[in-house]
């Protein structure tokens, strides 16, 4: 994971390999961020769970095969009673719903 701070900016640039949810947490640890958004995000994912609320409640599918990530974006607190942290939204190529992946 590499990242770079600009003023109240904090670019976060992941190699293959690293996950999400933990590496986003990192990031925020390191340059001392308690609460914050996730502007924009594009790249891949594998291994990985889209879920959405249904009918029946929580849905979660389940994906091991690498699929493009068209968006992605949310927002964060780290906060040690609140788990998980980050919400997040994405859009990709196996959904046409509005997805969160959460860690």
């Amino acid at each position: 994971m590499e990242t770079k701070q600009e003023g109240n900016s904090v670019v976060v640039k992941l190699s293959d390999g690293e996950d999400l949810v933990p590496s986003l947490e990192a990031a925020a640890q390191k340059h001392r961020i308690e609460s914050g958004s996730v502007v924009w995000g594009i790249g891949m994912l594998q291994d990985f769970e889209i879920g959405f609320f249904g009918p029946n409640g929580y849905e979660k599918t389940p994906f091991a095969e690498r699929h493009e990530l068209l968006a992605l974006h949310g927002s964060g607190a780290i906060c040690s009673a609140r788990r998980p942290p980050w919400s997040t939204r994405s859009s990709s190529r196996v959904s046409t719903r509005s997805t969160s992946i959460a860690g």
